[in-house]
């Protein structure tokens, strides 16, 4: 979206389709060279994403999103996958109509799981383990507005609901924004080494 800007992106994906693609596979071929040069170093796992959706859904149609994406995502993935490298995936937004094909590419973590995007405890049912769960805590609710005691209480229910058996880090469901207060930062931090199962 960055060369085009998001709407003109969204424009030529009807105006001019080619065009789209041909710059895909410039960018693809650029941050697969930069994948590989990264995994030169030793990495526990490689974060990788791309904000693909809304919400409410993917930006486009799924089987465009197919078409774009998916072969030039997986080129990203493959070196790690090669070398055996843990992989975490972020996207913002519900994804779950193209978990399956982030598990296939070796997708291995998921971040950071918007609980106004997706339900975390769908997800868990649905992928089980194979799926480490990152996030969830809305940075635009208790995080931001709550008492450290309302995020400790976000914290335990969500713990208590996918974190029980392991295969999930609890974060923020965005990032630590400005508008966090230290101590609710705090009582997220408290939260994850008190509900330790």
């Amino acid at each position: 979206f960055s060369v085009f800007g998001f709407e003109n992106f969204m424009l030529k994906l009807y105006d001019d389709l080619e065009l789209v693609e041909v710059v895909l596979d410039t960018l693809s071929s650029y941050y697969a060279t930069l994948v590989r040069k990264v995994l030169e170093y030793e990495l526990d796992f490689l974060y990788i994403g791309d904000d693909v959706a809304y919400k409410s859904g993917l930006f486009v149609r799924p089987e465009l999103f197919r078409r774009l994406w998916i072969h030039r995502m997986d080129r990203l993935m493959a070196p790690a996958r090669a070398k055996g490298i843990p992989i975490m995936y972020h996207s913002d937004g519900d994804i779950m109509e193209i978990l399956p094909e982030l598990l296939d590419m070796g997708v291995t973590a998921l971040n950071p799981i918007e609980p106004y995007g997706m339900d975390i405890r769908a997800v868990r049912k649905r992928f089980g383990k194979r799926l480490c769960l990152v996030g969830n805590l809305d940075v635009g609710g208790n995080l931001s507005s709550g008492t450290p005691d309302d995020v400790r209480s976000e914290a335990k229910g969500v713990i208590d609901a996918v974190g029980r058996d392991g295969a999930f880090v609890l974060a923020s469901s965005h990032s630590i924004t400005p508008n966090v207060p230290p101590e609710n930062f705090l009582a997220m931090v408290e939260a994850a080494h008190s509900f330790v199962y």
